[in-house]
């Protein structure tokens, strides 16, 4: 009898890593990486495996988990040993050039995308969601009514008083502000840019999910700079035995470096906390701090903020203003005119 051979060993050897350091990246035990070798063969024999375990394969194999059942019913010929060294080589250029430390270092944006990436709510690579991927779990799930949304990674961080006033339109639209961020940085090596209340609150629900990044978490992606290459030091670690300390400096220095650190939103961020904290949200959708206006544009609130300012004028002065302006734009248009 011809035996069959193992996708996903053959996958760990041309990643190069020991069943043992495949069970480390994963989070799985030994002997749970050991069942994937020996008793898988096909996407079909994924149903005997929880979802976290699925997950930790993914990422152990450099895999997205909506990538997994594509790799096993296709074969090892999708991603040959020569074409994923050749991916891994670029991907670890372009973060070394990308992210110079300034918020991120190319390790830190690699633990930070790698959250997004296999979270797995988001399964397609169109941006939008899909109901029809995922391991039975996840967001396509909750959206079918199969799981709550304690049960979807991510979404589940989002506070019950936000949960009461939202709808499955509201959760798709946070949903796509956490792939932005996994996009922003996997796809574009670019640091994400906060646009709107969602936007932070989804880049502080990534941050709050994702491990420090540590010396020696680089075997996928070898080569990757951490803050001891970038800085000289490892600017998290006071005491290397004291793990609880590490990952608060660390998260410090993501939320300080990632979100707006203005007084505006610096006081907005502390308000939104104590909401959490205390289970009290608004209730008032008119109020800027509303589920419902997370998603409006600092821009477009800042410009309506200006607009309204200005009708609250007196008419005389508010007449002095628009000439004003209308003055600046002519200069403007002469000044292009005259280039």
């Amino acid at each position: 009898m011809k035996i069959r051979k193992n996708p996903i060993k053959e996958r760990r050897s041309e990643i190069g890593i020991t069943q043992q350091g495949a069970a480390r990246r994963g989070g799985v035990s030994l002997a749970t990486w050991r069942r994937f070798e020996n008793e898988t063969s096909s996407a079909s024999d994924l149903g005997a495996f929880r979802s976290e375990s699925l997950k930790g394969l993914a990422r152990a194999l450099a895999l997205k988990l909506s990538e997994l059942n594509q790799f096993l019913t296709e074969g090892t010929g999708q991603a040959p040993g020569d074409q994923h060294r050749m991916e891994t080589h670029n991907t670890v250029q372009k973060f070394n050039a990308s992210f110079k430390g300034d918020p991120l270092t190319p390790r830190d944006a690699m633990a930070l995308g790698q959250t997004v990436a296999f979270s797995d709510f988001a399964p397609t690579k169109t941006g939008r969601y899909s109901t029809t991927g995922g391991f039975s779990v996840d967001f396509p799930s909750y959206l079918k009514g199969e799981v709550t949304i304690r049960e979807v990674p991510l979404l589940c961080d989002l506070p019950d008083w936000v949960l009461v006033q939202v709808n499955n339109h509201w959760l798709t639209r946070m949903g796509e502000c956490i792939m932005r961020i996994g996009d922003s940085i996997l796809e574009r090596a670019r640091i994400p840019v906060m646009r709107c209340i969602a936007d932070e609150v989804a880049m502080s629900i990534v941050i709050t999910n994702t491990d420090p990044p540590r010396q020696g978490d680089d075997e996928i992606y070898p080569g990757l700079l951490g803050g001891e290459d970038i800085f000289g030091c490892d600017p998290d670690v006071d005491d290397p035995d004291d793990m609880a300390s590490h990952r608060e400096e660390w998260m410090d220095r993501m939320f300080g470096g990632l979100i707006p650190t203005d007084s505006a939103n610096g006081h907005r961020g502390t308000k939104l906390a104590l909401m959490k904290w205390y289970g009290q949200g608004v209730y008032e959708t008119s109020d800027p701090l509303h589920p419902l206006r997370w998603f409006d544009r600092y821009d477009l609130s800042e410009r309506f903020n200006r607009e309204i300012e200005l009708l609250e004028l007196p008419e005389e002065e508010r007449e002095k203003q628009e000439r004003a302006a209308m003055e600046r734009a002519a200069n403007a248009m002469d000044e292009a005119f005259k280039e």
